[in-house]
């Protein structure tokens, strides 16, 4: 029997549950750093990649070359408010 575990068929226990838990935070912090700069990255790089998760891309019906620098204003807002959770909490 498994208490507070993740179990695998095999019956080895995985990483215990409460500490997923608990670093859920700092991992959903994190995804939003590296998106953050993920985001700002796509004003400079061009690659299908960057292409595919541009914001302005993802929101307006007709992305162009002049609504790209919306990347960068919302990639620093996230990267930023990511980045001040991390530090503060």
């Amino acid at each position: 029997m498994c208490h507070n575990v993740i179990c695998m068929r095999e019956g080895r226990a995985a990483f215990p549950l409460f500490l997923i838990m608990k670093n859920l935070d700092t991992i959903v912090t994190v995804i939003g750093i590296i998106y953050g700069v993920f985001l700002i990255l796509t004003f400079f790089v061009r690659s299908k990649i960057t292409e595919a998760m541009r914001i302005d891309a993802l929101f307006m019906p007709k992305p162009s070359e002049a609504t790209r620098p919306i990347n960068i204003v919302v990639g620093i807002l996230i990267a930023g408010y990511s980045i001040y959770s991390l530090l503060k909490g």
